[in-house]
């Protein structure tokens, strides 16, 4: 990432994105053929049939698809919009992509875009974005990464011993964006620094030390859980009732 942004003003992106992504899940329940855990797909589906908001693949022409990742294009004047992405890109980053542009309609529609920007390139680097672009597309990659993998199910799956392969294998979802994705979860959502966060994704991704990230999550959502998984990280067994009890050996 590049660094044009104070630590505290990512901050207050995050909690923003935050928001914004958790009023976007709640909007695509409105379609009873939505799933509780929408996909990329899903979410322009909504976008589609609430919004009017059509979604089409490209394939640039050979400098394009050197640097575009998506755009989004909005009608000043009838408010209709497009969403593109990139064909030729892998699958995955065709996944995020889609939830950016989409992250990025909603930005507009909430007014935290100049009203004159009703166009938006997005590039596969970072580096060709300007200081006045980077809070907005730093918001829109935060929006992104929560609606592709939402806080209630990086809980559940990690809780229920999932491996990192495995969620990164179910949800589509590149290595690299889902490091980031619990990365963030641990910092913003347990207020670790983000060294030991990253350590304990680390150890997750590798399984050196996959129960770190389980004890994290099961100790707000699951207490007999992390007692347990914190018990047998000591060494001892866990009963359940009268609590842990020293392994004999």
């Amino acid at each position: 990432m590049i660094n044009l942004l104070e630590q505290f003003e990512r901050d207050a992106l995050y909690y923003n994105a935050e928001g914004t992504a958790e009023k976007i899940e709640q909007a695509a329940q409105i379609i009873p053929t939505i799933p509780d855990y929408p996909t990329p797909d899903d979410y322009l589906r909504f976008l589609h049939d609430v919004h009017g908001v059509k979604a089409k693949s490209y394939s640039f022409d050979s400098e394009a698809r050197k640097f575009l990742s998506g755009t989004l294009f909005i009608d000043p004047f009838t408010e209709r919009a497009l969403i593109s992405w990139n064909r030729d890109m892998p699958k995955n980053r065709q996944s995020f992509t889609k939830l950016h542009e989409l992250y990025h309609y909603f930005q507009y529609i909430e007014g935290k875009v100049p009203i004159q920007q009703t166009n938006f390139n997005d590039l596969l680097s970072h580096r060709g974005y300007n200081e006045e672009e980077e809070p907005l597309e730093v918001e829109a990659n935060f929006g992104a990464s929560l609606l592709f993998l939402p806080t209630s199910r990086l809980e559940h799956d990690i809780a229920m011993g999932r491996s990192f392969a495995s969620m990164s294998r179910m949800l589509g979802m590149s290595a690299n964006a889902l490091k980031g994705r619990l990365v963030e979860y641990l910092h913003y959502g347990h207020e670790l620094n983000w060294d030991i966060s990253s350590q304990i994704v680390n150890h997750y991704q590798s399984d050196l030390a996959p129960k770190e990230i389980q004890m994290m999550v099961a100790k707000d959502s699951e207490p007999f859980l992390y007692d347990m998984l914190t018990a047998v990280s000591e060494g001892k067994i866990y009963n359940g009732i009268s609590g842990p009890d020293d392994l004999p050996f």
